[in-house]
Formats: structure tokens, sequence, C-alpha cells
């Protein structure tokens, strides 16, 4: 923060931010933030055997590889290789996350005249999900592509994004 003070956890951060400079408002409180992430959030999940052994192999660097092999191993019950190979093939997660990709879609083409996902300004709904597709193209461009092609209408998510661009 501006005056030094360091805070975890994405959730914390923003609370903050909304706390010490709440004009104009993030909408925390908004119910479609709620449903909007909801929806992203159930998409990434089905995203997981795409992504988490891509974070290994594009995103790491080589002294954080093992540890991140090991957790991971932990939590899935199983090797990221095992877990790709079993659950991220023939595009199945793709599939699986379309609807609910979909469903942000329609959120964001509600209004043809803004890009984001409540009015003409920036808030916390529409920074999580451009996160979200900038980590996609960190990895991979197929990804990026395959994610924008599950959403039923990737030009409405690059405008979001090209609309968050200084």
């Amino acid at each position: 923060m501006p005056d030094g003070t360091c805070i975890m956890d994405s959730w914390n951060i923003v609370e903050a931010i909304e706390k010490d400079y709440p004009l104009p408002s993030l909408q925390l409180d908004s119910p479609l933030r709620e449903k909007g992430e909801g929806y992203s959030t159930s998409g990434r999940t089905a995203l997981a055997p795409i992504y988490t052994p891509d974070v290994a192999r594009w995103l790491l660097k080589e002294h954080s590889y093992a540890y991140w092999r090991e957790i991971r191993w932990k939590y899935l019950g199983m090797p990221l290789d095992q877990f790709e190979k079993e659950y991220g093939g023939g595009g199945k997660p793709y599939n699986e996350a379309a609807p609910y990709f979909q469903a942000i879609t329609a959120i964001l083409k509600e209004d043809a005249w803004r890009p984001f996902f409540m009015d003409s300004t920036i808030r916390c709904t529409d920074l999580i999900w451009a996160a979200f597709l900038v980590f996609c193209h960190r990895n991979g461009d197929d990804v990026l592509r395959s994610v924008l092609e599950a959403t039923g209408n990737g030009d409405v998510h690059l405008k979001l994004l090209g609309a968050l661009e200084p």
C-alpha cells in the first residue's frame, strides 16, 4: 500500500483498497460481482487440468518447480503429468468450462456500449476476469485462444482487456 503496508491475499487487498479509496466503489457487495466471480471460479476450476501443469512448465523458475510439484501432488493425490493425462485431454476441460465462460460473455454483452461488467468504470470483477485471461495468455497462446473460443464470443473479452490497457 502507499503507506508501506504489505497485504497478502487478493480479497484482503481489495477490501483495503475499497476502504482507503472508496470512490469509485469497487462494488464488492454487488450481486453481479458475486455472479460473475461464481462463473469465473467454476470455469477456472474446470480448466485446472490445463493450467496447473502449465504453471510448472511456463511460469515457475526452475528452483520453484520441485516445491510446486510436491504441493500439487499432495493436493491432487497424483503427479501433475498423471493429472494432466487423466483429466486434461480431448478438450474436455474447455467443454466443461464453456457454459460458465459463456455466462460471463452474456453479462459483458448486456450493454454493447460498455466493455466492463457493470458500467463504464473498472470494478473488481473486471480485474479478476482480466487477470485470468492474462494468466491464460502467459500459459500459451493456445490456452488463451481455447478459452476465448469457449466463451462463445472472444471479441467481447478482448474488448475488456483492451479497455484496461494504460
